[in-house]
């Protein structure tokens, strides 16, 4: 849908899609997962910081209507890669970028949102914005095919994963350089991954509905 009435991020962003998920599905979607994580005992350590995380961003920005009450705080202080693992990953790629004729390393989302924040180190820089940038050349090219390649091969969901990582990544990026090309990338990123993800795993509807806390998150601060 072209036009989007409804308020918050997604009607702000709504002129930058091909074929957004019209609003009051996705919110609606966003708070019936979130709900349904909340209440199984039986998800991972991993989906539960991911909600954790979403929890706190959509409550600070108080951006989705009628969001559930019942999610606990969790600790997730090590939810991302310390600095020496994601040294010793770029190091790994021995001088190249994140994405090589258009397959990404596993692990570049993360990776390169920690070592965003240590830029000031020898050589980092130029790694993560020649990372950065061939990433998003590839999405703005390859649009909904974007990152259906990593090395090594992974499965399906493990794919789906990292690409939701790198919208992450994005949103990230987008809210601290204040730069609208990676929001524009992200946003379009969590439009194409509704359908594969609203109905995945646990860890696969966990990590989206972090993905989209983030961009709201971002929105809210670049576009209000």
């Amino acid at each position: 849908m072209k036009v989007l009435i409804a308020k918050g991020l997604v009607a702000a962003a709504s002129w930058w899609l091909d074929d957004t998920v019209e609003v009051a599905k996705l919110y609606g979607w966003m708070r019936t997962a979130a709900k349904n994580l909340a209440e199984d005992a039986g998800i991972s350590e991993r989906a539960r910081r991911d909600l954790a995380q979403a929890n706190r961003l959509v409550t600070a920005d108080s951006s989705v209507a009628d969001w559930p009450t019942s999610i606990e705080a969790h600790d997730t202080s090590d939810h991302e890669p310390s600095l020496d693992d994601s040294l010793a990953w770029m190091n790994g790629l021995e001088g190249k970028p994140a994405i090589v004729k258009g397959v990404l390393a596993v692990g570049a989302g993360e990776h390169l949102g920690t070592l965003s924040q240590h830029r000031d180190r020898a050589g980092v820089d130029d790694f993560v914005w020649l990372s950065l940038d061939r990433i998003l050349r590839h999405v703005e090219v390859k649009r909904s095919a974007c990152l259906e390649k990593t090395a090594p091969t992974h499965s399906t969901e493990r794919v789906t994963l990292e690409r939701l990582d790198t919208a992450i990544l994005f949103s990230r990026v987008a809210k601290r350089d204040n730069d609208i090309r990676f929001l524009n990338a992200a946003l379009k990123l969590n439009d194409w991954s509704f359908k594969p993800c609203a109905y995945g795993s646990d860890d696969v509807r966990a990590r989206y509905l972090l993905s989209l806390a983030e961009q709201e998150s971002a929105a809210k601060e670049m576009l209000s």
